[in-house]
């Protein structure tokens, strides 16, 4: 996989255990998606909304990408998966 085959790249951190990503797949829609370093999906979790529900949908989808940012700092692979 590539940046590239998320749709437009909005943000990405890297860590030890791998990286997270906010992307915007379609007009309508973001995706957080976190890969390990051997490019295995971890968890991904998408975030839906229309021009009413813009801004409180990007709200709730960078304070998960935050959660799961936070985790990957600690190397808190069980964490990951209580967010799935």
């Amino acid at each position: 996989m590539t940046e590239t085959d998320f749709g437009r790249l909005i943000t990405k951190r890297s860590t030890s255990v791998g990286t997270v990503y906010i992307c915007d797949l379609v007009s309508s829609m973001w995706v957080v998606i976190a890969f390990s370093p051997d490019n295995r999906l971890l968890l991904s979790r998408s975030f839906s909304y229309t021009d009413k529900t813009k801004k409180k949908a990007f709200a709730s989808c960078r304070s998960f990408y935050k959660k799961v940012k936070d985790l990957m700092y600690k190397r808190d692979i069980l964490g990951l998966e209580d967010l799935i």
